[in-house]
């Protein structure tokens, strides 16, 4: 097993036991895709949740296939979700909700012990703005295509 495997594994038994036991979590967010809102390196706070409580716009540690994503919800269809990266254009497929270990309430920007909230208004209107300005770029650029 390699090195990265056995991470990985050890990562996930201690946060199923932390998350099942009612208990938070922090790590270090490895990775650009939830760029700008999350860096490579900032460390991330994970608090438990039901599936019922979380709505489009959360941000969610899950586990997709064997790997770990902090991803955003960006649709909702009962026991399931779409979530996607900010910095993506695919999505993970759809993820049941036995797969979002946590929600993502807050980081540690590198090089700072402050700690900023990504669970509230503010942030989910961030990303509600974003979602307008992308939908509104596609459009445009399709309505381009097909009218030169």
């Amino acid at each position: 097993m390699s090195n990265d495997r056995a991470e990985s594994l050890v990562f996930h038994l201690l946060t199923n036991e932390l998350i099942a036991s009612g208990y938070g979590l922090r790590f270090q967010a490895m990775g650009r895709s939830m760029l700008p809102t999350i860096a490579d390196g900032e460390i991330v706070h994970v608090q438990p949740v039901t599936g019922n409580m979380l709505r489009i716009g959360d941000i969610v540690l899950l586990r997709c296939g064997g790997e770990f994503k902090a991803h955003r919800i960006i649709r909702k269809r009962g026991e399931h979700f779409i979530t996607r990266g900010n910095a993506g254009i695919d999505t993970d497929g759809e993820i049941r909700c036995d797969q979002i270990l946590g929600r993502v309430i807050a980081k540690e920007p590198i090089n700072s012990r402050r700690v900023v909230r990504l669970d509230g208004a503010r942030s989910r209107f961030t990303f509600f703005a974003s979602e307008a300005r992308r939908r509104a770029a596609s459009f445009v650029v399709s309505f381009s295509r097909k009218n030169p």
